[in-house]
């Protein structure tokens, strides 16, 4: 199962954020995010957390699959 975050752009993320949770699942590697990103599937929302700058921001984006 191929699932990724839409395209950055899209889903309200900028080029610096720090993804730290996908759901209830904290992130702290690529692996991890990998992982999370598993238990879902395509079309659904999920919730990111993410630090931005110095602050802590959740952003909500839609899985899609991967071509």
């Amino acid at each position: 199962k191929n699932i990724e975050l839409q395209s950055t752009a899209d889903a309200g993320l900028r080029q610096k954020d720090l993804i730290i949770g996908l759901e209830d699942d904290k992130i702290q590697s690529y692996e991890d995010l990998q992982d999370a990103l598993l238990k879902h599937k395509a079309g659904e929302k999920v919730t990111l957390t993410v630090i931005r700058g110095n602050q802590e921001v959740q952003i909500e984006v839609m899985l899609s699959e991967k071509p």
